[in-house]
């Protein structure tokens, strides 16, 4: 068994090792509040709704 003390010293550092990690992932993508499901809404091959290029009539 780990003793409290061992425990309770992992434990801050795994949680200071997260707070990094997402600060340095907020300064790479420059929007702390960005979600994975809006980052799939930035890239879509489909121009937005009611611009067509190009094709019949065009």
């Amino acid at each position: 068994m780990i003793s409290p003390a061992i425990y309770q010293f992992r434990r801050a550092e795994i949680e200071r090792w997260i707070e990094n990690a997402i600060a340095l992932l907020d300064e790479i993508d420059g929007d702390p509040d960005l979600e994975d499901d809006e980052l799939e809404d930035i890239d879509e091959r489909e121009p937005p709704f009611g611009i067509i290029r190009g094709g019949i009539g065009a």
